[in-house]
């Protein structure tokens, strides 16, 4: 329980690094040049969204279908969540 916590305090600290050096950096360089999200490469998508929205859930399915494939073929592994957390539990991880 304790492990886990600890985890997660690390997971939290992670994350506000993450976010905040970049947006610090954004504050003393670029902050008057322009916006934080167009500055960081967020910025909205010029085009038809119905094009864009399609590209992206064919990129998704074809990325999963190959994973897929790879997984049962090359790899062979009968990984799955259920066998992962029984594990975690009889190794008392949780």
């Amino acid at each position: 329980m304790i492990q886990t916590v600890n985890e997660l305090i690390g997971s939290v600290v992670q994350i506000l690094l993450f976010t905040l050096i970049p947006f610090i950096w954004w504050l003393i360089t670029a902050r008057k040049k322009e916006n934080f999200f167009s500055w960081i490469g967020l910025k909205k998508p010029v085009g038809d969204k119905k094009k864009i929205l399609l590209f992206m859930l064919g990129a998704f399915v074809i990325c999963e279908v190959v994973g897929t494939i790879l997984n049962l073929t090359v790899l062979r592994t009968d990984w799955n969540v259920s066998s992962f957390i029984s594990v975690m539990v009889r190794t008392r991880c949780f």
